[in-house]
């Protein structure tokens, strides 16, 4: 099995619609709005935001300094905070395709970033075919955070010596195509009709209700997010069950980021619950949206309030144990939300992207 294929969405292949719960004339306002005031500008935001990273890239290259550096690297974090806006949306445009790939990948394996940078630093006749040949370890965020935060291909003074030239290369074009990528979902969501994305390659479950259909999968995704957010954010580099946490497996540790991507992530879900499901789970109970709205907040809360980055706190004892506490409380977040509150809007939940196969 392809390495990556679980990470491959079957949204769209595992819900159905049941008469109790919502009516379906509900669904129409969910669906415009969370294509229109979620959905496109964070695509548009994304794609800003890596422009911003390209131009601040190559000034740092053209001039390297301790302010230019600093400026790039706060760029690649406006970029990954934008990217954790819209990167639970595996339906529409990016369900096809290595957009999602060229923006960042993750999961990865241990390593394999460091060992394709490394190779291009020594091709001495570098291209961005190259960097374009040595495929998705060194494009986008995956490949800029590397080469901007690792302390073995990315600080200032390997900026100042003789590999600066290939690094900037190979900076340039892993921004370009995270950008190029981002640039392209905007468009397509900007030009196409509200509902005409979701009806792409296997998203839309009946055509015949199309409204219901694409709430679902939205619903869906935001349950197979924060169930994301437990399973691989919190849970891999916790690694509960064995005698030492994995570090390294957290995401953006480079950059130190693990946490400012959960926070964000989170708060990207709770607008699109508060602008896509809020009225509709309210009108069938108002104590259970109280509960999903103060569910949010409690773990927003919490995560913004550790003092240390993960990949430091996973190198304590203490600091783990506070973050398997937190691992319980997101899967406790997810149970209720996919058990207690998905009842109300009559949808059907089965198998999610992130069982596997």
């Amino acid at each position: 099995m392809p390495k990556y294929k679980w990470m491959i969405s079957k949204v769209g292949l595992f819900l159905a619609l049941v008469s109790s719960g919502v009516s379906a004339s509900d669904w129409q306002p969910t669906v415009e709005t969370v294509t229109k005031e979620v959905i496109r500008p964070g695509y548009a935001h994304l794609a800003s935001s890596f422009e911003a990273l390209g131009k601040q890239a190559d000034g740092f290259c053209t001039q390297p300094s301790e302010a230019s550096y600093q400026q790039v690297q706060a760029a690649w974090k406006e970029a990954i905070l934008a990217w954790m806006g819209v990167s639970w949306i595996h339906f529409g445009p990016i369900s096809s395709g290595s957009a999602r790939f060229d923006i960042q990948i993750w999961p990865i394996r241990k390593g394999i970033t460091h060992k394709k940078v490394q190779s291009l630093l020594a091709n001495t006749q570098l291209s961005t075919e190259d960097v374009d040949k040595s495929g998705v370890s060194v494009r986008g965020l995956t490949g800029s955070e590397y080469l901007l935060f690792s302390g073995s291909g990315g600080q200032l003074a390997q900026y100042q010596d003789e590999s600066a030239k290939n690094r900037c290369i190979i900076l340039g074009q892993a921004i370009a195509n995270g950008h190029k990528s981002a640039l392209a979902l905007s468009k397509a969501w900007q030009t196409e009709e509200v509902i005409s994305p979701f009806k792409q390659g296997v998203d839309m479950l009946d055509q015949a209700k199309e409204f219901e259909s694409s709430a679902s999968i939205v619903w869906n995704a935001l349950l197979s997010e924060i169930e994301f957010i437990q399973l691989r954010k919190l849970e891999g580099p916790v690694n509960p069950h064995a005698k030492k946490a994995k570090p390294t497996q957290a995401e953006s540790w480079r950059s130190e980021h693990s946490f400012n991507n959960i926070k964000h992530g989170l708060e990207s879900l709770k607008q699109l619950y508060v602008l896509g499901f809020q009225k509709a789970i309210a009108s069938q109970s108002a104590e259970m949206n109280t509960k999903v709205i103060q569910g949010f907040d409690q773990l927003i809360a919490e995560v913004a309030g550790f003092e240390q980055p993960m990949v430091l706190m996973l190198k304590d004892s203490s600091g783990r144990d506070r973050l398997k506490a937190y691992d319980r409380k997101v899967h406790e977040f997810y149970s209720f939300l996919r058990n207690d509150v998905t009842p109300l809007t009559g949808f059907v939940l089965g198998f999610n992207a992130n069982d596997g196969d």
